[in-house]
């Protein structure tokens, strides 16, 4: 796929997933977390880039004090092997909106 049909599969997937919070069982904070750093240019910059060797896997969102940290887990693709699954993390200040990234991202 090349660099703008990754985009676009993306911003599909961020509609998507929108849609899905609409509905009224869906009250998930952390996807609503997941939308808002996906807005950002640097986030979907960090995602392709992701996405040009990796396969996207899953997302999980962590409470810290003021912020939280979206973490997005992609998979190697064979015949490349990771012991550790490729993810990047964003901070996201939930007062002040800014966003930083850390990738690549490392479990603790």
């Amino acid at each position: 796929m090349s660099e703008g049909e990754l985009r676009s599969s993306l911003e599909n997937a961020r509609i998507d997933l929108k849609n899905q919070l609409m509905r009224p069982v869906h009250g998930d904070s952390c996807i609503r977390y997941v939308l808002e750093v996906l807005e950002d240019p640097k986030v979907q910059d960090a995602f392709i880039r992701h996405l040009k060797d990796e396969d996207f896997q899953s997302f999980s969102c962590q409470p810290l004090e003021l912020e939280i940290v979206v973490v997005f887990i992609f998979r190697c693709r064979p015949p490349k092997i990771c012991i550790v699954a490729p993810a990047f993390a964003v901070h996201y200040n939930i007062i002040t909106h800014e966003i930083s990234i850390e990738d690549p991202y490392i479990p603790h």
